[in-house]
């Protein structure tokens, strides 16, 4: 069981973006070079779940060169978020539940993208594993991708992000292509409704995946901004199409029946 902090939770409120290797919370976006050990080679940014009641964590567990010991021996934590070995035990001690903290952590290997940087001396290296979640429940994931600009590109794109999430066992929801079918977007109360009303959804998303390949835009942008404002900690990823669906994408493959217009989100 980790200590919990409450002398540094009770007198911040804003909510940790992340724990580090001790629970500690912060509150800073993570980095390879803020963890907690100066002489890390490896950090991962790892997305895990209380065990009692679900609470999820983003939580950093490093590595230096010449560790070896107990708790990883002696692989790469590169080596161990390949082969879904990697483990933080006990979670972060927030008091999310009475008996979560006292409990070891279920970590999302093999259901959920990890965000693994390993340090080197020209700069961090970014590894990201995708795959599909096993048995269980569809996680509630909210799409984020963007919508101005070219109108019927952009849907094309976006059907293509609710396919890919599908796709992975999930269960998306992409607020801009329910809620423009409907209202005019052009008419800027309508708009900011409507992103009120996609929002509202927010509190019982399991995760906000942010698919990049076009940029991110305003609206994606209030999007990330709302998870984060949402109680409890809705993690954000970022994800990319891949070379096949963008050639799918480019070639119209995905085509949008939507009425083509400006669009500001």
């Amino acid at each position: 069981m980790r200590h919990n902090y409450a002398d540094i939770l009770s007198r911040i409120d804003e909510k940790p973006q992340w724990f580090d290797e001790e629970g500690v919370p912060r509150y800073d976006k993570f980095e390879p070079q803020a963890c907690a050990n100066i002489y890390a080679t490896e950090a991962v940014l790892l997305l895990i779940h209380c065990q009692s009641c679900q609470h999820p964590f983003m939580v950093c567990i490093s590595r230096s060169s010449a560790q070896s010991c107990e708790l990883f021996g002696s692989l790469p934590l590169a080596k161990r978020v390949a082969d879904n070995s990697i483990h933080y035990f006990d979670p972060p001690n927030i008091g999310c539940c009475l008996a979560g903290p006292t409990m070891n952590s279920v970590p999302q290997c093999g259901r959920e993208p990890l965000l693994a940087k390993r340090r080197r001396a020209r700069g961090a290296h970014q590894l990201r594993l995708g795959r599909r979640r096993p048995g269980g429940a569809m996680k509630r994931v909210i799409i984020e991708s963007p919508l101005s600009g070219n109108f019927v590109l952009n849907i094309r794109y976006a059907r293509l992000c609710m396919l890919d999430s599908l796709q992975r066992g999930e269960a998306p929801f992409a607020s801009h292509l329910l809620y423009t079918q409907v209202w005019n977007d052009l008419d800027d109360q309508l708009r900011d409704e409507g992103m009120a009303a996609g929002q509202a959804w927010y509190p019982a998303a399991d995760l906000c995946a942010v698919y990049i390949d076009l940029g991110i835009s305003g609206g994606m942008k209030a999007g990330i901004e709302a998870c984060k404002q949402c109680p409890g900690v809705i993690p954000v990823v970022e994800r990319c199409l891949g070379r096949e669906r963008m050639s799918q994408f480019q070639s119209g493959q995905v085509s949008s029946t939507a009425t083509p217009g400006a669009c500001t989100w």
